[in-house]
């Protein structure tokens, strides 16, 4: 039962114009931006090279995390599908058929956790290769064992499993407000700044509260995202603030996830469907 519940609301998802929309958006941005670095070759050599090949697949994997383009077309769309659940009744419409409320959010969480691996793959993919078509362009050849290939599908899961928190986050706002805008605005206020800036108070507070701003999901994220370099065969320099280790952050990331989830589904239980 479970199971063909979540077929089709896989099937539903997908056939809605927004998602694919965003996703015909982070190509054609990724085109323009590779036809302007092309453009403009000889004037700015350092920035070609920093989309080239390999070092292109980083600025791609970058962009998948919540701050970044993808995570948040990504909290834009589970804020948006969430809330229009209640104005198009598709929750009532569901419950009618006897579908418990829990298994109902479970489909729904699913879903947008696999929307955001779908986009995952196609950032990298449109945005890998593009970096390879510049460099080669450029440089007539490219060095394809630079990359590790096996740990840049590793690096893909690292980078949307670190979006999981703000799409849940965004979930459970839409469950409890019902608003589009409140909860994308929200989501997205929080994750693009409020978030930096309360992480900062800590840090500056420093003793306690300096190791409580490690736990918020953006630390998580940037524990997670570091694993990144390992997927070239040369030697990059990242360095950052974070000490927590990649288990630390795996398991942040996913408390998270099920805090949020669980605060969504404690709502929805209580929630008159037909107000």
């Amino acid at each position: 039962m479970f199971v063909n519940v979540l077929r089709l609301e896989i099937d539903r998802f997908f056939k809605q114009r927004l998602f694919w929309l965003e996703l015909l958006f982070v190509t054609f941005l990724f085109v323009f931006i590779a036809l302007l670095l092309y453009a403009a070759r000889s004037a700015f050599p350092g920035l070609v090279n920093a989309f080239g090949w390999p070092l292109g697949l980083f600025v791609s994997l970058n962009s998948i995390t919540a701050t970044s383009l993808g995570g948040l077309l990504l909290v834009a769309l589970a804020g948006w599908i969430t809330t229009q659940e209640y104005s198009w009744h598709t929750m009532q419409l569901w419950l009618s058929h006897g579908i418990p409320r829990l298994w109902l959010l479970c489909t729904k969480v699913l879903v947008l956790f696999m929307a955001a691996i779908l986009m995952g793959l196609v950032i990298l993919l449109v945005g890998g290769g593009l970096s390879l078509l510049l460099s080669l362009s450029i440089h007539g050849s490219v060095n394809i064992a630079q990359v590790k290939f096996v740990e840049l599908l590793l690096s893909v899961v690292r980078a949307v499993y670190s979006v999981f928190p703000y799409i849940a986050l965004t979930f459970m706002l839409g469950i409890i407000t019902r608003s589009p805008w409140i909860t994308i605005c929200g989501s997205l206020l929080f994750a693009g700044l409020l978030e930096g800036l309360l992480a900062r108070g800590l840090s500056l507070l420093g003793g306690i509260w300096g190791q409580v701003a490690l736990y918020l999901p953006a630390s998580l994220t940037t524990a997670m995202v570091d694993q990144n370099v390992s997927l070239l065969n040369v030697p990059l320099n990242v360095t950052h603030d974070v000490t927590l280790s990649a288990g630390q952050a795996a398991i942040g990331i996913a408390l998270y996830t099920l805090i949020f989830c669980g605060i969504a589904g404690w709502c929805l239980q209580r929630q008159n469907l037909h107000s």
